[in-house]
């Protein structure tokens, strides 16, 4: 199996502090947990500018996640 960007040694624990820290500085506040089932759906809404993508990518930083989405 390959590696991605989320779960690579130094940039992932790197990239998870930065999303941490950005976040924060932007009023966001992430709360719940991830479902106990290894695969899901997460929507993203409402898509009303082209900041939904580093958002997402954020989130799955801090949340830990290996991210594998479709985007238009």
């Amino acid at each position: 199996m390959s590696t991605t960007i989320f779960d690579t040694p130094v940039l992932s624990p790197l990239l998870r502090v930065v999303s941490l820290i950005t976040l924060k500085m932007m009023g966001w506040k992430l709360s719940g947990e991830l479902p106990q089932d290894h695969r899901f759906v997460m929507i993203a809404h409402p898509h009303t500018s082209n900041i939904d993508l580093p958002m997402m990518l954020a989130v799955a930083f801090i949340y830990k996640m290996k991210l594998h989405w479709i985007g238009k």
